[in-house]
């Protein structure tokens, strides 16, 4: 038997066992890391996106129109005349302000001008609605949107 047919027989050698090992846990490494992120670790982040949309909606509306109760003449970049403004137009300048995007749909505007959040296709927006001269912002963080726990909503008042 020649010395070529010999390693035939013999099958690969330790050198090309420890390629192939090698190969298999890099493998295994990129899929596991790929699963744990797609199914654990972005949807808590996108929860805590929404969160954090939500509070800084309120926070910006308030101090927006805090500018206006003391003697400034525009808020929200000038979009906000504070001589003459309503509920309807201060969400009017929040909607052009505001450019955070949607996680869970990234084509589309987190804040947005509706009165609904308990529809799973809710997810991710922060809702503008007004009641008189309330500004009422609603969020889903998470679906189902049906699910209180899932849903934020707070209030600011114009006057």
């Amino acid at each position: 038997m020649t010395e070529e047919n010999q390693i035939k027989e013999r099958g690969p050698g330790p050198l090309m066992m420890s390629v192939y090992i090698i190969l298999f846990l890099i493998i295994g490494a990129v899929l596991s890391i790929t699963i744990y992120k797609k199914y654990f670790a972005y949807p808590a982040a996108k929860v805590t996106v929404i969160n954090v949309f939500h509070a800084q909606t309120v926070r910006y509306i308030s101090r927006e129109l805090e500018k206006c109760s003391l003697g400034d003449a525009t808020a929200m970049k000038g979009l906000l005349n504070c001589s003459k403004y309503n509920a309807e137009t201060v969400m009017a300048a929040i909607l052009k302000t505001s450019l955070d995007k949607n996680p869970y749909k990234t084509t589309y505007n987190a804040v947005r001008s509706s009165s609904t959040n308990i529809n799973d296709d809710d997810v991710g927006y922060v809702s503008l609605g007004s009641s008189g001269s309330n500004i009422i912002i609603k969020s889903c963080n998470k679906t189902p949107c049906k699910k209180e726990e899932n849903r934020k909503q707070s209030t600011v008042s114009i006057n």
